[in-house]
């Protein structure tokens, strides 16, 4: 199985010992974005009680939610109940939108450049990112 050899391939792929420190190991993970690697580690917490950082933790008291985060659905989240059953938690894009009164300045924007149609037809015939100093001048004398 390759799940149970994943340590072992990935060690003779990669040399990501070097990288780590004594008290930290290889995760079994290394992320890219095409020009930089993360690779990551774990370094188990020390608790009170183990002086080691070895001990499991029991999360039977806590809530426990998962989270994907995405494009259209910018958050995603599952959280597991008491009961066994999920719930789900999602905020969309066009939620968001709605909520933080982008879509209402954007209708409120949209109405507005309907009013000056003119006046952009003006600045849009010179541009004003230009090196040639008579086609500056002629941008200024229309601004």
């Amino acid at each position: 199985d390759f799940r149970a050899l994943a340590s072992d391939h990935f060690r003779s792929l990669f040399k990501v010992d070097k990288l780590a420190s004594k008290k930290h190991t290889f995760n079994n993970m290394i992320e890219s974005d095409g020009v930089s690697a993360c690779v990551h580690f774990t370094c188990p917490k020390k608790t009170p009680g183990d002086p080691t950082g070895k001990e499991s933790r029991d999360f039977s008291g806590e809530r426990i939610i998962a989270i994907d985060p995405g494009r259209v659905n910018i958050v995603y989240a599952e959280e597991k109940l008491a009961d066994g059953s999920f719930k789900s938690y999602k905020l969309t894009r066009g939620q968001y939108y709605e909520a933080c009164g982008m879509k209402r300045r954007n209708r409120k924007t949209a109405k507005w450049e309907e009013t000056i149609t003119e006046e952009k037809l003006v600045y849009s015939q010179r541009s004003p990112k230009t090196t040639d100093p008579e086609q500056f001048d002629e941008f200024l004398e229309d601004y």
